[in-house]
């Protein structure tokens, strides 16, 4: 049933509900308490629905006698625990046909039945119900306060990482939700219900891409909170529209954990019937409303049966039509009553399409207004309904009227006309949003098929906007915008009621929206203009009221988004992405440390310190001795327990550590955050073996972690893993693993000579092969996944058709053990490095190498993927060679004076690094010229250097410590 259908206490004229806090357990002890206080700023508001309370907006439940059979397959198939890998539940349609109603019927029917339910709504353009950031946050807290065992456990998870609720979203999901789950003493029998509606409103489609994948492999297991079958089993329904960025994050997710339905289909038969039902369960409430003396039975003769088949005609299969229509119909004071509004609906001759009740809402407005009254009334419109929609958050009738610049009275009436498609709070619910009942209305309005008779001027509203917003800025923003009384006071100690009387409603959407509204006007900003003047004198006061707010972690974000507009300040915005980057965490915990930390310790050269000197507080007489430029130091992760010993750099920016003891972090070098730490594998009497302890794949998704008879490949992205346990008689040791270029098989190549190629996806073995003639030192798959070429310790080289069970003839022309090989892109060419100090070049069409090849040291080698270039050195040399993929040498490379003990070549092969103890030395590739080393020797690294990485584009280089950090540097600085 539509979003709309009002339950019989509702009064149908105004629908102005206000926000419930009921449904929530009579008691709560004070630790959940507690947790719910301390998750409470970082949930998205409203995004959740409370069944059987008062809820903002007027949004209903399915109507009795409507949707009966899809309600009873979904709760049938969320009560059953017979397919327990099947735990999602994914509910498509067109916007409009009910999906959010069977959503929140379904979150009722649950509860009713005692179940552990938790929700999300989201909505487009209404702040965090838009984004992914505040989704496991908001799960989480439902969560505690329904399951009083997981309160403890969010608890330590908070206070061990206070910046939790600000962390990558996997990484919330793990620590808020699946681990506090998987600790559960308390046992159940059914499954935990988690309940996500209209995905497809989620602003980012890469978060939406992200959630899904985590939806899809969040299989929750635990001892203690069970299943019937001896699991526990979160299970999910989800709801969104059927568009194309949906349809293909739905391809991620399996047919064996994901029951895929859509509504117009599974409903065919009986959607028409249940709206004529719907439309005559609102008229017959309206008529009693409009004429309560009235003793007829109304819309039961044939007459008004007739009319009720033709309203349901219209709207088939479009349960929003009919709310929308029936909104419409109920207004009171419109001459000619309701009848004459029905018949506004019946004459647009729509079928099926939402324009058929929005264009006699709108044409309503302007009805027998000509001339002079048409201008104004669409001057109005524009001001107040288009502001509206165009809003990236939900805002107060207030705070409209500000940002619009409009008398809030005017503002009030003009939102009054359009009932039937927004929900306006009254007077005395001052503090609630004004919001879309669907949205529908604002694609009606602005989207790619909006109606060309009502259609807004988006640059032209988003332009207004962004200017009002730095009208409101400029009058709020100051050095200590709350009168803090010490420079050291921790955001956590200012109170919410001091920040709500220092920044205004206003004030605050200006601070987090005004570059949104800039960035969509369309216009390329100049030197001097009013934004310039903004940043280049407030931006520190910008900071701290983000800071203030607890949006600081929004900065970033916001800082891209100018970059992409206002080339003239690119020098003062790079330098703000320094700033922020190295101050953040600091500025984050405490705001007026903008002022008296990090505007003092940075470099004396700063864009930033320069602009904002004055700014420096004048209790500070003696600044100290500080660099002139930054560094090119960019992070310095410092969360590893022991020595690096392996580092590797995704295309996506992630980076994959591994210490000494052998556990493994994933970080995101953006914001800094570990994402992911992975312990031993199997047990601490496993080994990892030098230089295979971890793989990561070419497109940073997989990374496979090796021990000696245990391989296990980890989906970085949704925490999924696959487990080899390398039992006999596969016992022979590990030598080499690795993927395939394109990352669809990974392979291991043991002891006993034994070569084991899996599926990654599936993660089944599908070839060993015997290679038979030495111990397998390296191998390699060909792009086109045809061929595999196999090294080994006596220096055979073997070339495999593996598929077809073909081994082509070995080659023995080396002298020496194989250290690699590698194919060429297209696969006509491998090249092959061996301990008897040369590097071949062969033909595989042939089997023979190519006239130019040349011998040279070659104890390391490093091969771009792009294969137009490698490297080679001897271990300890002084100096190496830079060849082409035809074994034609380049250029030779002098480590001036520094003894490598390793190379590295970028994925794109335009830069190469060499390493020692204490030293890094880097290379352009293209032109084998050297880079300047003044960043980069002498001691930098202190402890000594354990191993390098180079990120896809060669643009940053990483270094792994004895002590156990990693630093990230800018390579070409």
């Amino acid at each position: 049933m539509p979003n709309e259908a009002v339950s019989d206490e509702t009064t149908i004229s105004t629908i102005h509900i206000t926000k419930s806090l009921r449904n929530v357990p009579p008691k709560i002890n004070k630790l959940q308490q507690a947790v719910i206080d301390r998750l409470a700023p970082v949930i998205a508001s409203d995004a959740e629905y409370h069944p059987g309370g008062d809820v903002y907006g007027g949004h209903s439940e399915c109507l009795p006698h409507t949707r009966e059979q899809l309600l009873n397959d979904i709760c049938d198939w969320l009560d059953e625990s017979d397919a327990p890998q099947k735990h999602l539940y994914w509910l498509q349609g067109k916007a409009g046909t009910g999906k959010s109603t069977i959503a929140r019927t379904v979150v009722s029917r649950m509860s009713r039945k005692k179940r552990v339910v938790a929700n999300f709504f989201f909505k487009r353009g209404e702040g965090d119900r838009s984004r992914l950031k505040r989704f496991f946050t908001t799960i989480s807290a439902q969560l505690v306060r329904k399951l009083p065992g997981l309160a403890q456990m969010v608890q330590d998870a908070l206070e061990s990482e206070p910046s939790l609720p600000e962390q990558d979203p996997r990484v919330q999901f793990r620590k808020l939700i699946k681990e506090p789950l998987q600790m559960q003493t308390s046992c159940h029998d059914k499954a935990i219900v988690i309940v996500v509606d209209a995905l497809d409103e989620c602003d980012s489609k890469e978060d939406l891409v992200a959630l899904v994948q985590q939806l899809s492999k969040s299989i929750v297991r635990t001892q203690g909170y069970q299943s019937s079958s001896g699991q526990l089993l979160v299970k999910y329904f989800v709801t969104s529209r059927l568009d194309r960025h949906t349809s293909s994050a739905l391809h991620i997710v399996s047919e064996e954990k994901c029951e895929k339905i859509e509504l117009e289909r599974a409903t065919s038969g009986t959607t028409k019937q249940d709206i004529e039902c719907y439309f005559k369960i609102r008229l017959q409430k309206i008529d009693g409303f409009l004429n309560p003396l009235s003793e007829s039975d109304p819309w039961s003769n044939p007459a008004d049966v007739g009319i009720l088949k033709k309203l349901a005609d219209r709207a088939d299969p479009l349960f929003e039509f009919a709310a929308a229509a029936c909104r419409y119909i109920a207004q009171p004071t419109v001459p000619g009553g309701p009848r004459l509004l029905i018949q506004d609906i019946l004459d647009s001759n729509s079928y099926g399409d939402l324009d058929g009740v929005y264009l006699p809402i709108l044409r309503r407005r302007f009805v027998n207004l000509k001339g002079p009254l048409r201008d104004r009334a669409w001057a109005a419109f524009e001001d107040v309904i288009g502001t509206v929609v165009f809003l990236a958050d939900s805002v107060t009738v207030h705070c409209l009227a500000m940002l619009s610049g409009q008398d809030e009275q005017a503002v009030r009436q003009e939102l009054l006309l359009f009932e039937s498609v927004l929900v306006v709070p009254r007077k005395q619910d001052s503090s609630l949003p004004i919001t879309l009942f669907h949205e529908s209305f604002r694609d009606f309005l602005i989207g790619p098929e909006a109606s060309e008779e009502f259609k807004l001027d988006m640059q032209k509203t988003h332009m207004r906007l962004a200017t009002r917003c730095l009208e409101v800025l400029r009058g709020t923003l100051k050095e200590n915008l709350c009168n803090l009384k010490s420079p050291g006071t921790h955001r956590s100690e200012v109170d919410d009621e001091t920040i709500r009387t220092s920044i205004s409603e206003e004030a605050k959407y200006a601070c987090r929206f005004w570059a949104y509204h800039l960035k969509r006007c369309g216009l390329q900003l100049i030197d001097g203009d009013n934004w310039h003047l903004f940043l280049s004198s407030r931006f520190l006061h910008w900071l701290e009221a983000l800071s203030l707010l607890g949006r600081f972690s929004e900065i970033m974000p916001l800082i891209r988004e100018l970059e992409a507009i206002i080339h003239v300040l690119k020098a003062f915005l790079d330098d703000a992405h320094r700033f922020i980057q190295y101050f953040g965490q600091t500025i984050n915990a405490a705001p007026l440390q903008i002022y008296s930390s990090a505007l003092t310790f940075c470099p004396t050269e700063s864009v930033i310190r320069k602009s904002f000197v004055a700014c420096l507080p004048e209790w500070i007489t003696r600044t100290p001795i500080v660099e002139a430029q930054w560094s090119a130091c960019l992070q310095t992760l410092e969360d590893h327990e022991a020595r690096v010993t392996s580092i590797a750099f995704s295309p996506e920016g992630l980076l994959a550590c591994e210490d000494r003891h052998k556990n493994v972090k994933i970080w995101d070098i953006r914001s800094g955050t570990c994402l992911h730490t992975l312990p031993i594998l199997g047990s601490a009497s496993i080994s990892l073996i030098s230089h295979y302890e971890f793989v990561l794949s070419s497109d940073g998704q997989w990374l496979a972690l090796v021990g000696e008879q245990h391989v296990e490949l980890f989906h970085i992205s949704s925490e999924d893993s696959h487990s080899f346990n390398m039992l006999p008689p596969y016992s022979a040791s590990i030598r080499h693993a690795f993927f395939s270029r394109d990352n669809r098989y990974f392979a291991v190549c043991r002891q006993g000579g034994d070569i084991q190629i899996c599926d990654v996806a599936s993660a089944t073995v599908l070839q060993i092969r015997r290679d038979g003639l030495g111990i397998p030192e390296t191998a390699t798959i060909s792009p086109d996944g045809r061929l595999l070429a196999t090294g080994d310790n006596i220096g055979t080289i073997v070339i495999w058709e593996w598929k077809e069970d073909i081994c082509l003839r070995p080659i023995t022309e080396h002298g020496g053990r194989i250290h690699s090989l590698a194919f060429s892109p297209d696969g006509a060419r491998l090249a092959s490095a061996s301990a008897d100090r040369t590097v071949k070049i062969w033909d595989v069409s042939i089997l023979m190498h190519n006239e130019g090849s040349e011998s040279v040291g070659s104890d390391m080698v490093s091969l771009a993927l792009n294969g137009q270039r490698f490297i080679t050195s001897t271990s300890g040399a002084s100096s190496g060679h830079l060849w082409d993929n035809y074994g034609r040498e380049c250029a030779g490379i002098s480590f001036e004076g520094m003894e490598a003990r390793g190379i590295q070549v970028s994925a794109n092969g335009n830069m190469c690094a060499a390493f020692s103890d204490e030293d890094i030395i880097l290379w352009d590739m293209e032109t084998g010229g050297s880079l300047p080393m003044t960043n980069y020797s002498g001691s930098i690294f202190d402890p000594s250097i354990c191993s390098i990485a180079l990120s896809a584009d060669g643009g940053r280089l990483v270094a792994g410590t004895e002590y156990g950090t990693v630093e990230v540097w800018e390579s070409r600085t």
